[in-house]
């Protein structure tokens, strides 16, 4: 896949910061841009399944679901 390399940097980004989520105070400022952060790993891996799709390449596996 085209975008391997750049999905899995993504996906190692996404789990840390998941870790980190999880270990944050509930409704603190750091757990915000966690959840910000995870948000726009989501988005950048979206723009690598979209990219995919209009060059007709193989998509990245979908995206984590949140548990």
């Amino acid at each position: 896949m085209p975008y391997q390399r750049e999905a899995d940097a993504i996906l190692t980004d996404w789990r840390a910061a998941k870790r980190d989520l999880e270990a944050a105070p509930d409704r603190s400022v750091e757990s915000d841009t966690l959840r910000d952060e995870i948000g726009r790993l989501q988005d950048e891996y979206q723009r690598l399944v979209d990219e995919a799709r209009a060059r007709l390449e193989p998509e990245p596996p979908p995206f984590p679901t949140e548990r």
